[in-house]
């Protein structure tokens, strides 16, 4: 389950770049990159959260 977890800064980040860059160009691609990547972050940390949590 962690491992679906691993690709989630990749793809929010290159779904972020891309949406930043529809939004506001090359200004707004790299800010949507860096939202996507700590979101990601974010989402994979909650996985291992939870899965620490069910594994008890």
């Amino acid at each position: 389950m962690i491992a679906i977890g691993c690709l989630a800064p990749l793809i929010l980040a290159v779904a972020g770049i891309i949406g930043g860059h529809l939004v506001a160009g090359s200004d707004g691609a790299l800010w949507g990159g860096g939202i996507g990547v700590v979101a990601g972050g974010v989402i994979l940390g909650a996985f291992g959260w939870l899965a620490g949590r069910l594994k008890e």
